[in-house]
């Protein structure tokens, strides 16, 4: 397994596993263009034996000390082989490098699957969002620290502005 940065030929294979994982509610191909082009070196393929296994992209907020994990997706058939978690941990790790502190995710509490995605990474659950994509579709706020594990009562100026997603299966 590796890890690299996405390119304009990975997009096809990009577009597929966002498909595979959101279905309906999948980012359109323009989108995964803008990561490309916006997020460079954030935006990144897990690639094994058989091609592309998972992708992820992140961003930096304009505080340049918080990253947000934006988006993730890992192939079906690659799941619960600690991909995802190697994904993020790599995500993770060039947001520390460019000076991040914070990093936070939110995730729809039911999906199990990219919560333990993100708790591989040191990120932990800080807070609830009742309807964050709207009447009824809650989130989970969580968050990495450069300090360690962080509590509740870490929260209190958290905003957040974009939606981030990250699915497993969801």
């Amino acid at each position: 397994m590796r890890i690299r940065t996405t390119t304009e030929a990975d997009i096809p294979r990009v577009a597929e596993l966002e498909r595979a994982a959101f279905a309906q509610d999948a980012l359109p191909l323009v989108a995964l263009v803008q990561y490309l082009a916006l997020a460079q070196e954030l935006f990144v393929v897990v690639e094994g034996a058989a091609g592309l296994l998972a992708y992820g992209a992140a961003a930096i907020a304009a505080d340049a000390r918080t990253g947000w994990l934006l988006s993730a997706a890992v192939a079906p058939e690659a799941r619960g082989q600690g991909v995802g978690g190697a994904l993020t941990r790599e995500l993770v790790a060039r947001l520390q490098a460019r000076g991040v502190v914070e990093v936070l995710a939110t995730v729809a509490p039911h999906n199990t699957a990219s919560r333990r995605m993100l708790s591989a990474a040191g990120l932990t659950v800080q807070a609830e969002l009742p309807d964050y994509f709207g009447p009824g579709e809650h989130r989970l706020l969580m968050r990495w620290t450069s300090e360690g594990v962080s509590t509740q009562d870490d929260t209190a100026g958290v905003v957040c502005p974009t939606p981030a997603r990250s699915a497993q299966g969801e």
